[in-house]
């Protein structure tokens, strides 16, 4: 196992058919409190970290109370039939507040190259897995956040 994956983390990138080496070279990496390691505005679970890129392989920012800080989502990784006290099925990704709506161009490909060819397919998916795995078998693939990404919810609302 590469240092910088827990095992539930190994496990989530082999079953989306992403190598340790890949997703690393992507600049993911885990975290068993995502909470206490990476923000408090995330859950104290175990999670999978996706940092954002450019098109230049800059990270992504966004200003927060102030402070610049790197846009990334979480992939909690506990298993999907964990419920919370009420029942109800848990987050399986999250992002901070305010961050805004950001594509995801998997690090492991030169997206300035593929962007100055006008004859280059490109695909689009939901979720960022699916966008390195196809990157990785040379399909540029851009990801967007699942739909819960695009919604501010009120404050008071569910």
């Amino acid at each position: 196992m590469i240092k910088g994956f827990s095992k539930l983390a190994a496990d989530k990138l082999s079953e989306s058919g992403i190598s340790e080496k890949d997703a690393a070279l992507a600049g993911m990496y885990s975290v068993e409190n995502a909470r206490l390691e990476v923000d408090t505005e995330f859950s104290q679970r175990p999670a999978l970290i996706i940092p954002y890129f450019d098109l230049k392989g800059t990270p992504v920012q966004f200003e927060r109370k102030g402070i610049t800080t790197d846009f990334v989502r979480v992939r909690y990784l506990d298993k999907q039939n964990v419920r919370d006290f009420i029942g109800k099925k848990l987050r399986r990704y999250a992002q901070m507040k305010g961050s805004g709506v950001h594509p995801y161009f998997p690090k492991i490909l030169d997206w300035q190259d593929i962007a100055q060819d006008i004859k280059q397919a490109i695909i689009i998916t939901e979720g960022e897995l699916k966008a390195l795995a196809a990157c990785c078998r040379d399909y540029p693939t851009i990801g967007l956040g699942g739909v819960d990404c695009f919604v501010m919810r009120q404050e008071g609302s569910k």
